[in-house]
């Protein structure tokens, strides 16, 4: 129909961007939990945007934020600015594989809906996901967390110290993204969220204080 509801904001969804789940809406209460903690104005990216749907509901909601926003692809960016015109909101795009030129401890949070899905399960996904959603946006590596296990790497690169990030991440992934943070020892107190099915959909992590 071109367009959905996301946090009761209408985002504009068309073939350049995969299309805003509600599953996505529990990452962006957790990002505004914790913003509302923070005085300021506090730096805030969301990596692999799409259609700009967590990025313009951060700073619709925490207008105070200062909400910068990555993708590979220009066309989703396209996508998200429109969204964001029509919105209202005041957002800085960044064509950008990751969190690359993002400088180093100049950010609070980084938030993002990543690409997840293992790619030989690519194939097997509903046609309606298949066939019109973009395979960018969706093919995760051989085993699901490639762009993952990258983002976790820009991400304690470019926090603050006592900065978070947030992840939306497959529903069988949860402990294979904890062990990874655990193991990076720029991050303390890796913890999950569940959907209200009861599945670990989010990952959260703090960047250690140096």
């Amino acid at each position: 129909v071109g367009e959905t509801d996301f946090m009761g904001l209408r985002i504009r969804c068309d073939r350049r961007a995969l299309i805003p789940r509600p599953e996505t809406e529990l990452l962006v209460g957790c990002a505004e939990e914790f913003l509302a903690t923070r005085p300021g104005a506090p730096a805030v990216v969301d990596v692999c945007t799409g259609t700009g749907c967590i990025a313009c509901a951060l700073a619709r909601r925490v207008p105070r934020a200062r909400v910068s926003a990555t993708d590979i692809s220009a066309d989703a960016l396209a996508l998200a600015a429109e969204n964001a015109r029509e919105l209202g909101v005041d957002v800085a795009w960044r064509q950008a594989d990751l969190l690359d030129g993002f400088s180093a401890g100049g950010t609070e949070l980084v938030v993002s809906n990543p690409p997840y899905v293992r790619r030989d399960e690519c194939e097997r996904l509903p046609r309606t996901i298949r066939d019109f959603e973009p395979r960018l946006a969706l093919d995760g590596g051989l085993d699901g967390l490639a762009v993952i296990s990258r983002l976790v790497e820009g991400a304690a690169h470019v926090l603050t110290s006592g900065g978070w990030l947030m992840m939306e991440i497959g529903d069988d992934q949860a402990d294979a993204v904890m062990e990874m943070l655990c193991r990076n020892p720029r991050f303390k107190n890796p913890t999950r969220r569940f959907d209200f099915a009861g599945r670990a959909r989010v990952a959260i992590a703090e960047r250690i204080s140096e």
